[in-house]
């Protein structure tokens, strides 16, 4: 019996899924899992259930971009990385029976096998096509914030949270990283 259909009531593809989403990050697992459910291999019950813990960063992302780049610091980025994967792990013994009892038997894979000559072209194609999807939403959240910092809207919400960070003596340079953060991740960390 697969661990993982021990911890998370999921088939042994998602422990690929995991592997596969912790070296290469967002979007890859989701993605892997969009793939796997469109084809009939896994039921939409394991779908919900896989994602809740193959949706991480990659560890460049966390290593290279948060901990060393922002900041400055290797080791923070070690135990960000550790404590995003053990968290991504966690979430999903949470949501282990999601949708467990409306759970259908009804995957079934074909027998037929389709030979393809393009292998390289498709997985090409698809990753530039998913890079291309994440860039463009990180594009689209960082100019929405700039638009919400540019005319103050983010303000009220920002006067709300210094007050609670005061209350709580915290200092109010993270007031806008948190708000900022809530729209888009790098624009907060940044």
């Amino acid at each position: 019996m697969p661990v993982t259909k021990k911890l998370y009531n999921t088939p042994g593809v998602s422990a690929y899924i995991y592997i596969m989403s912790i070296l290469s990050g967002y979007p890859v697992g989701a993605k892997i899992t969009a793939d796997l459910y469109e084809n009939n291999i896994i039921s939409y019950g394991q779908a919900c259930r896989i994602t809740t813990f193959t949706s991480t960063s990659g560890p460049l992302f966390i290593l290279g971009t948060v901990g060393i780049g922002m900041f400055h610091s290797k080791s923070f980025g070690i135990i960000i990385l550790i404590s995003h994967f053990l968290g991504a792990i966690i979430n999903g013994l949470f949501y282990r029976k999601y949708n467990l009892k409306n759970e259908k038997n009804d995957v079934k894979i074909s027998e037929k096998v389709e030979i393809k000559t393009s292998i390289l072209e498709d997985c090409m194609l698809n990753g530039i096509k998913s890079i291309l999807i994440v860039g463009g939403y990180v594009a689209l959240f960082f100019m929405i914030i700039s638009m919400l910092n540019s005319y103050n809207i983010l303000s009220p919400f920002n006067f709300m949270l210094g007050y609670i960070l005061k209350f709580l003596n915290l200092p109010y340079d993270v007031v806008s990283g948190i708000t900022n953060g809530l729209i888009e991740i790098t624009k907060g960390c940044l």
